[in-house]
C-alpha cells in the first residue's frame, strides 16, 4: 500500500509540474502571436 501511495504522489507531482509548464508555453506561445501580428501589422503599414 505504500508503494501504491508513493507512485500516486509521483504522479500527483508529475500533472502539477506538466500543467504548469503547459501554462508557461501558451502564455509564451500567446505573447509570440501577438509580437508577430504587431510586426506584420507595422510592416503592412509602413508600405
Amino acid at each position: 500500500m505504500k508503494f501504491l501511495r508513493q507512485i500516486a504522489d509521483t504522479v500527483r507531482k508529475f500533472l502539477r509540474y506538466l500543467r504548469i509548464v503547459r501554462t508557461c508555453f501558451f502564455n509564451f506561445f500567446i505573447n509570440v502571436q501577438r509580437c508577430c501580428t504587431f510586426l506584420l501589422f507595422c510592416y503592412v503599414r509602413r508600405f
